[in-house]
């Protein structure tokens, strides 16, 4: 016996097996992420953060370090994606915006321009503006300079050889322009080295002032002629006046040798020569540079005692003039 199934259940039994094999009814879509304009800074989707939806830019700049599950609309404002940053879907550009995509970004479907309508127009493979260049290895450091701790032997000794000729040249100047004071001078510093050593310390220190006022001075213009004049004479005094404590040196260590009868000139040359030999020596240029720094200070209190020339007695001369025109004033 055959048992026949009501039409009206047949259709219950197939509306049931289409509901069951249709698929369950879609969710409602999520609505986009709306970023307002006029925010402080640019709107940051943090790393670890993950958008599902897509995001609309108004005008404000975005960052996105996290991910972006749709895609990102600017009509104005920068995207930056940056390292780690992931767009799954495009990046739609308005006119006013751009986008900056770093290495270590992805965009899945790429950028694309739009216009004012909302239409796509054809896919860019990277935004309007150049993207931030790539760093660049760092230029080669330029190589230090080697450090120079002073002039070489070859070097100083060639400056020894300029001093020496410098001072005979000057040596014959003396003589040929001021021949008496340079006559008396060494005379006086032979018989009397302490006192003209005395007198040209205190020379030394009145001349070293005379200068300080000098260059003071010189802030006013008017007085500008007259104090390089006076700069030219103290140079050249003190110049004649080494040469003058040379001479003297040199004048005893020709006496240590046994040369008898040297002239200013040659006394000159024997002290020059010593001088440059001895401060080509290590640590015996100590002792020279010593006698160096006493040779001016000899020099200028010879000049000084002599009236620079004038008369070997120019000094006491004065001092006793003083003396007596102050005794007669106390009376």
């Amino acid at each position: 016996m055959t048992t026949r199934i009501p039409r009206a259940s047949g259709v219950l039994v197939l509306a049931l097996a289409a509901g069951l094999a249709a698929p369950a009814r879609a969710k409602d879509p999520v609505p986009p992420l709306d970023i307002p304009a006029g925010g402080p800074g640019a709107y940051v989707i943090e790393r670890g953060r993950t958008v599902k939806a897509d995001v609309n830019l108004l005008d404000r700049d975005l960052e996105i370090r996290g991910t972006v599950a749709g895609s990102v609309t600017a009509r104005r404002g920068r995207i930056s994606v940056l390292k780690g940053g992931i767009v799954q879907g495009s990046i739609r550009l308005g006119e006013g915006a751009f986008a900056n995509i770093e290495p270590g970004g992805r965009v899945h479907l790429g950028v694309e321009r739009i216009d004012s309508a909302g239409g796509a127009s054809v896919a860019a493979a990277s935004p309007e503006p150049p993207a931030t260049p790539e760093p660049r290895d760092a230029p080669e450091a330029p190589r230090p300079l080697p450090l120079r701790h002073g002039p070489g032997f070859g070097e100083w000794v060639a400056a020894q050889v300029f001093v020496v000729l410098f001072g005979l040249l000057f040596a014959l100047l003396a003589l040929t322009l001021a021949p008496r004071a340079t006559t008396l001078a060494a005379a006086i510093l032979d018989s009397e080295p302490i006192r003209c050593l005395v007198v040209g310390a205190m020379g030394l220190a009145g001349l070293g002032v005379l200068n300080v006022v000098n260059g003071l001075l010189f802030y006013t213009v008017i007085w500008i002629p007259a104090g390089m004049v006076l700069a030219v004479l103290s140079g050249l005094v003190v110049v004649f006046s080494t040469l003058l404590g040379v001479a003297f040196l040199g004048g005893a260590i020709g006496r240590r040798l046994g040369w008898k009868g040297l002239s200013f000139y040659g006394r000159t040359a024997t002290g020059l020569v010593a001088l440059g030999i001895l401060n080509c020596i290590p640590v015996v240029n100590l002792g020279s540079l010593a006698a160096q720094t006493i040779a001016p200070v000899l020099g200028l209190g010879a000049l000084i005692i002599t009236g620079f020339g004038r008369d070997r007695d120019w000094l006491s001369t004065r001092l006793a003039d003083a003396g007596r025109a102050f005794h007669e004033d106390r009376e």
